[in-house]
């Protein structure tokens, strides 16, 4: 077991650094009698190896960013959002907080102006929230009791990008103001599909141990790309630009800015990975593009006109 900074994680678990938890015992070890040694040695390699343990089975669920802070208090259920604390004593699993985070991120003054609009000219946002609430009334008893039910599309999405909003503002800060231009941007329902699926790329990103930093754009110099990711193991640097092709009626798209539902043309994708391109890269460039093609067709048709 390699040698433990004062500054680490104590490996007992508590959630303290080492010097404000064990160092003193620890330093103090050689002093103490053999048969009260013999002990806490085997405390201590057993706590270690419980915390070990634990950190295996929670990497491999969230992944490798900041690990998911909630905690019982009586009769409240604590969540921690970066420097943000929630709290409601109707939450028993972390799903129902994600429902609450998505109203509080969205304002239930922008959700209720969305729903005095058209059915089509509603946000995307809102037929799933819908699609939700009416899928989970099926199977709910009413009596408060946890409940597993299988996922569908609109469950998938809603509480997905629920998820990457909360990853977003747990791991790059509460007050980060290009996670506030997100938001904004997936309240506009024009902007809608480039930010849904910006916020799809940047979760896989913090989930598979990358730094994040979003990238404020100005109307001066070079476009750059959408956010920069730095590998945590390796150090390396890599920046990301996100498109997607627009198809009317999918993600809020519509005749004005998106290709007909028939349409299998190609040339948009051409056209966007030129763009992402020609934009300013601070690292190794990856660019992801969003094809929103569902063609009978050969997909080595892609790469030969790429």
């Amino acid at each position: 077991m390699k040698k433990i900074g004062r500054n680490d994680p104590c490996r007992c678990g508590s959630g303290k650094k080492f010097k404000k938890c064990c160092d003193g015992m620890v330093r103090n070890f050689s002093n103490l009698p053999n048969s009260v040694q013999g002990g806490l040695d085997s405390e201590i390699k057993h706590r270690s190896e419980l915390h070990e343990a634990n950190e295996f089975i929670r990497k491999k669920q969230q992944g490798l960013g900041k690990p998911i802070i909630q905690q019982k208090v009586n009769c409240y259920q604590i969540v921690i959002v970066g420097s943000n604390m929630h709290s409601s004593k109707t939450w028993k699993v972390f799903s129902d907080f994600l429902s609450h985070y998505m109203i509080e991120i969205l304002t239930k003054e922008w959700i209720k102006s969305e729903r005095l609009k058209p059915i089509d000219q509603q946000n995307p946002i809102i037929e799933w929230q819908d699609k939700c609430h009416e899928y989970h009334k099926k199977f709910a008893k009413g009596n408060g009791e946890v409940i597993s039910i299988p996922l569908n599309g609109a469950v998938l999405c809603y509480l997905g990008l629920a998820y990457s909003i909360y990853l977003l503002e747990h791991n790059l800060g509460s007050n980060n103001s290009e996670v506030k231009k997100l938001v904004d941007g997936l309240k506009d329902k024009k902007q809608f599909q480039g930010a849904y699926y910006e916020a799809i790329i940047m979760n896989c990103f913090i989930r598979a141990g990358f730094e994040i930093t979003l990238i404020e754009q100005t109307s001066e110099g070079p476009k750059r790309c959408d956010f920069d990711a730095i590998s945590k193991k390796t150090g390396e640097k890599y920046s990301i630009e996100v498109r997607m092709k627009g198809i009317s009626g999918l993600l809020g798209k519509d005749d004005s800015d998106g290709a007909p539902k028939d349409s299998y043309l190609l040339t948009p994708l051409k056209n966007m990975f030129k763009d992402a391109l020609e934009k300013s890269a601070s690292g190794k460039r990856i660019v992801f593009l969003g094809l929103n093609y569902n063609a009978p067709q050969n997909l080595d048709q892609i790469s030969i006109l790429l």
